[in-house]
């Protein structure tokens, strides 16, 4: 794959600079050199199966730890939660909400109750007929948003 090569080599570049620069400057140089690039990736293999997602998920963990001053066995949720910076699925998620808000889609169904109901406004989730098709991209969309408060839905 490209983007490993290409995340791979930000590697390396990381490991020169970790030292000469503060932790928010690095930060924001993960941020737009390597998360950039995961993102753009992330379109296409984002529901792919995890044996193609792990080398990813390695490459961003271990490049975030270089970068950021941590040893290798530093607890990586930790690091996503202080360093304020997304896992893959959850760039994922992100990536799928802004295509759809950009692109307007309407493919995001909503179910009109003429009565009162716990959930104001849900949007219809598509049955599927297998587990695979958890893993279409109409199907995840749904879900996030349904998950979402009702003030950002209304963007």
């Amino acid at each position: 794959m490209i983007l490993l090569k290409k995340l791979r080599s930000f590697l390396y570049k990381f490991r020169l600079v970790k030292n000469e620069i503060d932790e928010r400057l690095a930060r924001a140089f993960h941020l737009s050199l390597a998360q950039s690039d995961l993102r753009y990736g992330l379109l296409c293999w984002g529901t792919a199966a995890n044996s193609y997602l792990n080398p990813l998920k390695i490459i961003h963990r271990s490049s975030s730890k270089v970068l950021l001053n941590r040893k290798r066995r530093y607890a990586t949720d930790l690091l996503y939660n202080v360093a304020r910076i997304l896992d893959i699925r959850h760039m994922y998620y992100l990536n799928l909400a802004v295509v759809v808000i950009r692109r307007e889609e309407k493919e995001l169904k909503k179910i009109e109750h003429k009565y009162q109901t716990r959930r104001g406004c849900p949007f219809l989730v598509p049955r599927t007929t297998s587990s695979g098709g958890h893993k279409s991209r109409e199907y995840i969309v749904t879900k996030v948003f349904n998950s979402l408060p009702d003030d950002p839905r209304k963007i």
